[in-house]
Order: C-alpha cells, then structure tokens, then sequence
C-alpha cells in the first residue's frame, strides 16, 4: 500500500516538474520572438538662431540725387497764400465797377432783321456791388414784344485771366449768356456765344459798352442776321442814371487805368 502511494507520489512529481520545464522553455521563446529595444537618448535642443543684419545699399560715388530737395511746408504754404491773396484782392478794375451803381433808365431799340426801323421800348436796371466790391449785379425789367420782362447780370474782373467775366439770364429763355472781354476805360467790348432757338444753335455775339458821361452810357448789342448770317446791331439802350448824379470814374471797368472814383 505504502508503495503504491510512493510510486503514484513520485509519477505526480515528476509530471509537474516536466510541467514546469516545458512552461520555462515556452516563456524563453516567446521572449526571444520579442524585438528588442532601442534606447531613446535625450535630443539636444536647436541653437537660437542670430538676427541676420542687412547691410544698406551704399550709391556710387559719383551718383547725383534724382530729385530736388522739398521745399520746406511753410515756405510753400506761405507762397499758396500770396498767391490766392493776390488773386481775391479788389483791385482798380474792381473800383471801377462803381460807376454802374444805382439806378438807371434806359430807351431801347431793337432790330428783328437790319435796314428795319426798330421797335422801341423803355427799361429800367438798378446795379449793386456785392461781396466787398468784387462782383456787380445787376436786376433789369421792362417789356418786350408786348410781354413783362426780367433780367439779371453778374460782372466781375478776374485777376487770373485780366478780364472782364459777364454772365445774362431772363425770363425769355433757359440758357446762359457768358461774355468776356476788356475795357479801355471808356469803352468796354465782350463777346461770347448765345443760344439762339430760331437756328437750334450757339451763335457768337458781342457787346459793347460806352461811357458817354457821369450819368450816362450806351449799350450795343450785335449777333448774325437772320438773313445771311452777317453781324449786324439787334439792339442799342442808352441808360441815363435817376435819382441823381454822380462823378464818372477815370477809367470803366476792366479798365488798366488807375481808377479814382472819389475825384
């Protein structure tokens, strides 16, 4: 009994002993499949990189500057304003302007077709410089071909173009009527363009005004015939002034006189 107890003992033993040598040799494979690991070592951090510093760009020696040096902002500055100054101050062609103020009555006579008596009619204007004696407006009325008749002029003196700038509207048409010209002191002479409704165009036309005396002067106009074209006189006012008189002025407008109109 005891022998068959020691036998089946040591066959128990010796079973798990083989067991435990095959479980050893099965681990040791499986750690010889694994690959084997290779140390991680510590990277070594970059270098900061250096500012790189450009080198300026040296003009050759002979080289001349391309531009002229700026003028300096006040000098400029200081030049504009005499400039404008001298261009928007009132000047003797200005003062001269002053011979138009008050009022006026004029006789008008006005020509359809030349070598054809006119017809007559009266006027009345009243002219006022306005803005410190730069611009001289003028409101004139009457009639004209049986009907009520309104006007309104505006005259200066330009000191840019040395001369004399007139605009015309009325109640007889929608355009405007721009004239420029120059006076000699007692005659003054404008010409421009006119809408002319009859033709469906522009035409040229010319104005002159004379000064006949302290208290009057005389107003032609002249534009083409209806006929062949040719200029002719279609209209002549002689204004005398009302409401008293006063001293003509040395020169008239846009005149390069000296002007005193105190004298």
């Amino acid at each position: 009994m005891c022998c068959v107890m020691s036998g089946k003992l040591g066959m128990v033993m010796g079973i798990a002993a083989g067991v435990a040598v095959l479980g050893g040799a099965m681990m040791g494979m499986q750690d010889g499949n694994k690959k084997p690991q290779t140390p991680t070592t510590a990277k070594p951090s970059p270098e900061p990189v250096k500012p790189v510093t450009a080198t300026p760009i040296q003009p050759p020696k002979d080289s001349k500057p391309t531009t002229a040096p700026a003028q300096p902002a006040d000098a400029a500055e200081a030049e504009m304003m005499k400039k404008w100054m001298e261009y928007m101050t009132p000047g003797n062609e200005h003062k001269a302007m002053e011979y138009y103020v008050g009022e006026w009555v004029g006789d008008m006579k006005m020509w359809q077709v030349p070598d054809q008596p006119p017809q007559e009619e009266k006027t009345t204007s009243k002219f006022e410089l306005i803005m410190d004696g730069r611009y001289l407006i003028g409101e004139h009325s009457g009639q004209f071909m049986g009907m009520p008749f309104q006007g309104r002029s505006t005259q200066g003196y330009s000191n840019l173009t040395k001369q004399i700038q007139h605009t015309w509207i009325d109640n007889f048409g929608t355009g405007i009527w721009i004239t420029s010209g120059k006076s000699d002191g007692k005659v003054c002479t404008l010409t421009g363009k006119m809408d002319d409704p009859m033709s469906g165009k522009q035409v040229d036309t010319r104005e002159v005004m004379t000064i006949l005396d302290a208290n009057t002067y005389r107003l032609e106009m002249f534009g083409p015939s209806p006929i062949d074209g040719k200029e002719f006189k279609n209209m002549e006012i002689t204004y005398r002034r009302t409401g008293g008189t006063k001293p003509a002025p040395a020169a008239a407008p846009g005149g390069t006189k000296n002007i005193d109109t105190t004298k």
